[in-house]
Order: structure tokens, then C-alpha cells, then sequence
């Protein structure tokens, strides 16, 4: 008897709970596919573009300087005003596809603007000296394009520089300069959705989209998010997923970060109702399979008991017949 009850409780309980575990499988499958469509292929994607808008920039205007820097020798620049100005009707229109408000310059080798379309190279280049930053790279790789950024005062994003330097037999006449505002720069690859960071090969970050992925004086990306890439990072109480990749052949990369402190609370919530539910359920569940096991345990034993007296009643009958027929018979 107790056995039986025991065995009908047990199928109870395990065709009762088997609704609560797909129910649970389910709901972890649809968190699974959310988490893989809303946050990983999202910042795949978003990354990937923002990646290549930039690597597409830097390209066009690297392009730019080669043409220009191959256009005709430098002191017929400076005496031919013909040629000067086809080459300044060029740029500006290069310029003016683009929308970016890019200054350009052509500068001797002093710094001084030979042909340019603004008037004053901007302050932090002024003040400068000809022997430091992207001066002196354009002289270490005479006939490359240098690429680097340059912090301007009360300014979060840096400006980006691409310079080329002007040489002949080996010496170096003057320099051709594009300089990208940094604004423009994080206008071009900001997203409703998530920020982005244009980082160094020292950490820092020149260029982003939100106060969150730049810290302190120097800019330098958040020690939390260094060298992630498809991975959550914590970062002021809040969480993001945080991913990464090179841009092009330059000496950047593209950091992303979406934050997913609001998802996570969902399927944290989520998973609680299912945990709450499951714990007034299971309780249910256990006294209904126990009353239930009960009530069908009785119900068999009853059964039993009718059989068993089924079974006496067939074997005594046949002997009460043959008794009452012997004694009815006439002597």
C-alpha cells in the first residue's frame, strides 16, 4: 500500500513539474536568442559600420595627401600661381564633398601657411615647436602619411591630423596638412544605441562618444574596458557590453559599449517571477500529488478488496450449487 501510494505520487509530481521545466527551458532559450540578437549582433553590426566610416576617412584624406604631395614639385607650387590655385580649387572641393569641415594647409618647412582655406592653423599647432608630435613624425616618415590626434583646450575630442611632409633629395621642403575636427569625427559614428571610443595603441581615447569611455586629463579609456571584446565590464554601477576591433591598417581601434544594465534587469525579473511561481507551485503541487495518491491508493485497494471477494464468491458458488441440487434430489 504505501509503496503504491509513493510510486502514484512520484508520476504526479513528475507529469506536474513537467510543464514548469519547458515553461523554464523555454523562457532561457528566448533570453538566449534576445541577449545574441539585441546585444551581440547589434553591436557587431553598429561596431562594424562605425569601424569602417572611420577607416573609410582616414583612407580618403591619406589619398588626398598622396595626390596632392605628388602634384607637381614644390617650389612651382609656391611660384606658379596657376598651379597653386588648381590645387586649392581641388582640395576645396574634396573638402566640401566630404561636409566635414576639414581645414587644410600647405605649410613650409617653418610651419608657415603657404596656401590653406583658413587664415591660422589652430592654436595647439601654433604653439607647437617644428622638433615635437606630428611635425617631427612627418620628418621621421618623409613620403607616409602621419596619422595622430591632438587635444585642444576645454575640448572632450581631440582633433585628427593626417600630415605628409614635402621633400626633395631626401630634404624636407614644407609639409601638406588635413586637419578633422573631432566632433565631426564622433557625429559621424555615434549611435542612439550605444558609444563608441576611437582608442591608441597607449589606451587612450581621443575621441568618443560619451564622458563614460574617457577618464581623466589624458582621455584614456576605462581600465575596466581595456582589452574586452564580447564581454560585460561594470563601469559606474552600470554594465555594458563592451566589444572591439582595428581599424583598418592604422594604430587604432574601435571600442563599442552597450549598455545592458536594463535588459539584465529584465531577464533578471524575468526569472524571478518564474522562480516565484515555481515557489508557491511546488508546494501545491506536492500536497494535490499527495492527496491525489492517497485518494487513488484507496481507490485500488477498494478495488482489490471487491476482487478478492469476486474470488471467493466465484469459488464457493459452484459448491452451493452442487449442494442444493444433491439435496433436491428424491431419495
Amino acid at each position: 500500500m504505501g509503496s503504491l501510494q509513493q510510486d502514484i505520487r512520484k508520476a504526479l509530481i513528475k507529469y506536474a513539474l513537467a510543464p514548469i521545466f519547458v515553461l523554464a527551458v523555454l523562457g532561457a532559450g528566448f533570453a538566449w536568442w534576445s541577449w545574441q540578437h539585441d546585444v551581440v549582433q547589434r553591436s557587431e553590426e553598429a561596431r562594424s559600420v562605425a569601424a569602417e566610416v572611420l577607416d573609410r576617412l582616414i583612407l580618403d584624406y591619406s589619398q588626398r595627401l598622396a595626390y596632392v604631395a605628388d602634384k607637381g614639385d614644390f617650389a612651382n607650387i609656391q611660384s606658379d600661381g596657376e598651379q597653386r590655385r588648381a590645387i586649392y580649387e581641388w582640395l576645396y572641393h574634396e573638402v566640401n564633398i566630404a561636409h566635414d569641415d576639414t581645414r587644410f594647409f600647405l605649410l613650409d618647412r617653418e610651419g608657415r601657411i603657404l596656401l590653406g582655406n583658413y587664415r591660422e592653423l589652430p592654436d595647439y599647432l601654433q604653439s607647437m615647436p617644428m622638433d615635437w608630435g606630428i611635425w617631427h613624425r612627418m620628418r621621421l616618415d618623409m613620403g607616409r602619411t602621419v596619422v595622430e590626434f591632438s587635444p585642444r583646450i576645454r575640448h572632450r575630442n581631440s582633433d585628427l591630423l593626417l600630415g605628409r611632409a614635402v621633400e626633395k633629395d631626401g630634404e624636407v621642403r614644407g609639409y601638406w596638412l588635413f586637419v578633422i575636427s573631432g566632433e565631426y569625427i564622433a557625429n559621424a559614428i555615434s549611435s542612439p544605441y550605444m558609444d563608441f571610443a576611437m582608442v591608441n595603441r597607449f589606451g587612450y581615447a581621443p575621441v568618443a562618444t560619451s564622458f563614460d569611455l574617457q577618464e581623466g586629463e589624458f582621455q584614456a579609456l576605462p581600465e575596466e574596458f581595456a582589452g574586452k571584446n564580447g564581454q560585460v565590464a561594470g563601469l559606474n554601477h552600470k554594465d555594458f557590453y563592451v566589444t572591439s576591433q582595428r581599424i583598418g591598417e592604422s594604430d587604432f581601434s574601435l571600442y563599442s559599449a552597450l549598455p545592458v544594465s536594463e535588459l539584465k534587469g529584465r531577464y533578471g525579473m524575468a526569472a524571478a517571477v518564474l522562480l516565484g511561481m515555481l515557489s508557491i507551485m511546488l508546494p501545491v503541487l506536492l500536497y494535490l500529488a499527495r492527496q491525489e495518491s492517497k485518494a487513488r491508493a484507496k481507490a485500488v485497494e477498494e478495488l482489490n478488496t471487491v476482487f478478492e471477494m469476486r474470488q471467493l464468491e466465484a469459488q464457493f458458488h459452484p459448491h452451493f450449487i452442487f449442494n442444493v441440487a444433491e439435496d433436491s434430489l428424491p431419495l
